[in-house]
């Protein structure tokens, strides 16, 4: 079976929902996982350099974000918070790839899909422990 996995590729890129960006990415990793290759794709890729990210947080310059101390609880969910958001850009860099570069091999795009699918386990992992703090990815403000 060969795919076009571009559609679901661009859903998921520019996704803001966190919750759905994942389910996508791992809907992709299976799907390709089970393919034999790519079916020709002409469409021109969309511009995604504002990949979709959520409302909140609010995206501030690092001038911005008031300073925490780390012997805190705040300070360790603001720790987590900045290294969550790095995860997420992470996901949207990797589908960037898979997603951009259409005359690639089916190996880099499975590959690159394959690191989106890591970050999004990443982030999770992140999430999680920022609930458990009793916090979640969106609380933080400059």
């Amino acid at each position: 079976m060969y795919l076009n996995p571009y559609p679901l590729l661009e859903q998921a890129l520019l996704s803001d929902n966190p919750d759905e960006k994942g389910r996508l990415t791992q809907a992709l990793f299976a799907q390709l996982g089970e393919a034999e290759g790519l079916t020709v794709d002409e469409s021109k890729p969309v511009d995604c350099r504002f990949a979709g990210h959520p409302l909140r947080p609010r995206l501030v310059a690092p001038s911005e974000v008031t300073p925490r101390k780390m012997n805190t609880v705040e300070g360790y969910a603001a720790m987590l918070h900045a290294i969550a958001h790095i995860e997420f850009n992470a996901i949207n860099l990797a589908l960037d790839a898979a997603y951009r570069f259409r005359n690639m091999p089916f190996q880099f795009v499975r590959d690159w899909v394959s690191v989106a699918k890591e970050e999004v386990f990443h982030f999770g992992l992140m999430r999680g422990r920022l609930n458990s703090l009793g916090y979640d990815y969106g609380d933080f403000e400059a």
